[in-house]
């Protein structure tokens, strides 16, 4: 994504909570990146700081487990094999 020639390197994702609305989650994808954003009223949500660090040790042991992983080779033939899909 370019701006006046220039290549976007970051996005925020941040939103506003209007009236009534405690809790506000932008999530936003990009360059290969996945980012969230987590925008709260403390007297709606008291415990939003609690939120951001369970997400944030969510990912790292999602992390953790997508490292332990053995890479699997990616091949033509396995991405054109059927799926299974729900009847219409």
């Amino acid at each position: 994504l370019y701006l006046a020639g220039r290549r976007l390197l970051h996005w925020i994702p941040l939103g506003i909570c209007s009236t009534n609305v405690g809790l506000f989650v932008a999530i936003l994808s990009y360059d290969q990146r996945l980012t969230f954003g987590l925008t709260f009223d403390p007297k709606l949500v008291p415990d939003g700081w609690r939120l951001a660090t369970c997400l944030e040790e969510s990912f790292a042991e999602l992390r953790g487990a997508a490292e332990r992983l053995e890479p699997q080779a990616f091949t033509k033939a396995a991405a054109s094999e059927p799926t299974a899909t729900a009847s219409r």
